[in-house]
């Protein structure tokens, strides 16, 4: 990694005096919050929101890099089910989704008197469709990675020079992007989804996502691991039909993120 992206990035950190970070536990948040924590020290906090489309992995990962990097973690549950402009799943859902989670990080902000809240975004996320980002914009949300000019290649080259024990972990979304737009999400839906993926996980693949089309499970994997997937199919069709689905099923073209947005 360029190491004038690093001294930018650390510049825009320090410029911030304090803030609050929208914390997920992925590589993009986790290394973002270390440089944080070494710039501004206990003038920084991690806030993760929990609610019913972070998988409980995803959170107990996003847990333990904390405590093992050392960073001031708070946890700030909410119901997204409550809430239809959620449910209904609209193509606009992300924007909706990642406006109420940024205001109840503000209200945390103003709470603990913390001037300014980061988010984790790099280069490579302007590239697809994210209604998510035109709320983070409106929002005044700085995005340190989007400002020093960072690529998802450069987090991960930096993460590994440094030793961060998350530098290989695979790039992870929220679980209601595996339910098709217009579709309405249910707690049901996104349960089935997390516990079939994490079946799935026993079988060291390096990129996973259970795609939910009402009865039917469409697994995406790299291709290198598709005979992997084949070689246990009618262990994972026994335990994907006992989570309620009825027909499994492996896309030919293998893993890709965003690939709802194809519909689009």
């Amino acid at each position: 990694m360029d190491m004038d992206k690093i001294k930018n990035i650390r510049d825009i950190i320090a410029g911030a005096e304090s803030a609050v970070l929208a914390y997920s536990g992925g590589i993009d948040s986790g290394l973002l919050a270390v440089l944080c924590h070494e710039v501004l020290n206990d003038r920084f906090c991690a806030v993760t929101v929990k609610s019913i489309v972070l998988s409980e992995k995803e959170l107990q990962d996003a847990v333990s890099f904390a405590e093992e990097k050392g960073f001031r973690h708070e946890i700030i549950e909410t119901d997204l089910a409550e809430y239809k402009e959620f449910t209904e799943n609209s193509r606009n859902r992300c924007y909706w989704c990642k406006s109420r989670i940024i205001s109840i990080i503000k209200d945390f902000a103003r709470r603990e008197n913390i001037r300014n809240i980061f988010e984790a975004s790099n280069m490579d996320d302007l590239k697809d469709f994210r209604p998510g980002m035109k709320a983070v914009r409106e929002q005044g949300i700085i995005q340190p990675f989007i400002l020093a000019s960072v690529f998802k290649s450069d987090i991960r080259a930096y993460a590994s020079y440094i030793g961060l024990s998350v530098h290989k972990k695979p790039q992870m979304a929220c679980l209601a992007t595996r339910i098709p737009y217009n579709e309405i999400i249910t707690r049901e839906k996104l349960f089935m989804i997390e516990q079939a993926e994490s079946h799935l996980n026993i079988y060291g693949l390096k990129n996973i996502r259970v795609r939910h089309h009402e009865r039917i499970a469409r697994i995406e994997v790299d291709r290198d691991d598709m005979p992997i997937i084949l070689a246990n199919s009618q262990d994972i069709a026994r335990i994907f039909k006992q989570l309620g689905f009825m027909y499994v099923t492996l896309d030919i073209e293998g893993f890709r993120s965003g690939s709802m947005n194809e519909a689009l």
